[in-house]
């Protein structure tokens, strides 16, 4: 399983986010309007084989551990794509039935490492994700979290699968509108 992230940005001559400076210094914002937003980022999870439903008896918990990867996808000119990487946990747990689980995805120690001109900047750090109770259906989950509570943001996405002939393998995709987008594996 593989997590591809992938960004995408103008560049106006060479020299990267300097140049862009440069371009706002030229242009007013509306030329930028008319042109579309000059940066994307996306996520995608490379993971071959069937999904597999994990299966544990009821009331038991199984666990994954492993490690994320994202980018800064912010509005944020010197932030905005920034690699950020941290550990990812996953933990499914069974009700009465072994076959009904419910997953929570944990997210932390998200930090970036950025350069420019080759000199370190100030690495950006991240809040620490968790999307809790979601219902793993035919070895995938997927669902948006509605509130913010602590670790739980609003707007957030995760989606993920489970691979390998005992679900050994877990991995997914996440996104938080406006500041990252990424993904994560993790072994049992």
């Amino acid at each position: 399983m593989k997590v591809h992230v992938l960004t995408r940005r103008a560049t106006y001559g060479h020299n990267g986010k300097v140049e862009i400076m440069r371009f706002f210094a030229r242009h007013d914002r509306g030329w930028l309007d008319y042109y579309g937003d000059f940066f994307k980022a996306e996520a995608h999870l490379e993971a071959p084989g069937n999904a597999v439903q994990p299966l544990a008896t009821g009331g038991s918990t199984l666990n994954w551990s492993g490690k994320t990867l994202g980018v800064d996808s912010s509005s944020d000119l010197w932030a905005r794509g920034q690699l950020i990487g941290g550990d990812a946990a996953v933990s499914v747990f069974f009700t009465t039935q072994e076959s009904n689980a419910l997953a929570t995805v944990r997210l932390t120690n998200l930090k970036g490492s950025h350069t420019h001109g080759g000199s370190p900047l100030q690495p950006g750090t991240y809040p620490n994700l968790t999307w809790a109770s979601i219902p793993v259906n035919n070895g995938a989950f997927s669902t948006t979290n509605t509130v913010t509570n602590g670790s739980i943001i609003a707007g957030a996405k995760v989606s993920g699968t489970f691979r390998g002939s005992t679900a050994g393998t877990v991995g997914g995709t996440f996104e938080v509108p406006g500041t990252m987008v990424g993904g994560f594996v993790a072994t049992k």
